[in-house]
């Protein structure tokens, strides 16, 4: 009897023992989800805004799912290409008496001048008539007509 009863006391020493533990490890575990908490809040909040986000684009593809059926049943476009904007400014066109075409097109009576005087184009100046440059070298060995031929090269 006196053997149940050291059995009896070592077993419940082992409880006592495990029961420890598993009130360490409850008391670690009860720490943890409460750290948990708020991020798990915050997932909460998050939900319906994502759920939101997905049931609009769900519609919009709903929506071009529609769109690429009713064209492909009928192809013909709603809008002619010409009604389009263009990609690119349209030039303003400008007449002629509101100074549209540059002088280089106007004639001598449209101009702007005191009488008698006119845009003469035939004095270019004086650089093309006549010039010779004197300061040239030859190309090639002699001088003029082999006037520095004779001459001793410094």
């Amino acid at each position: 009897m006196e053997q149940q009863i050291a059995e009896l006391i070592k077993g419940l020493q082992t409880i006592q023992e495990q029961n420890a533990a598993i009130q360490g490890s409850v008391a670690a575990t009860t720490a943890a989800i409460e750290e948990m908490a708020p991020v798990v809040r915050d997932l909460a909040g998050w939900r319906p805004l994502v759920e939101g986000t997905v049931k609009e684009l769900k519609e919009e593809v709903g929506d071009l799912k529609a769109q690429v059926d009713g064209i492909a049943r009928h192809p013909v476009l709603h809008v002619r290409p010409a009604d389009l904007p263009g990609l690119l400014p349209t030039p303003v066109k400008r007449s002629f008496s509101e100074g549209g075409l540059p002088a280089l097109f106007a004639t001598e009576e449209d101009l702007s001048r005191p009488v008698g005087h006119r845009m003469s184009s035939a004095t270019r100046g004086e650089i093309g008539r006549g010039f010779a440059p004197t300061d040239q070298t030859p190309d090639k060995g002699g001088g003029v007509d082999g006037a520095q031929a004779d001459r001793p090269s410094p």
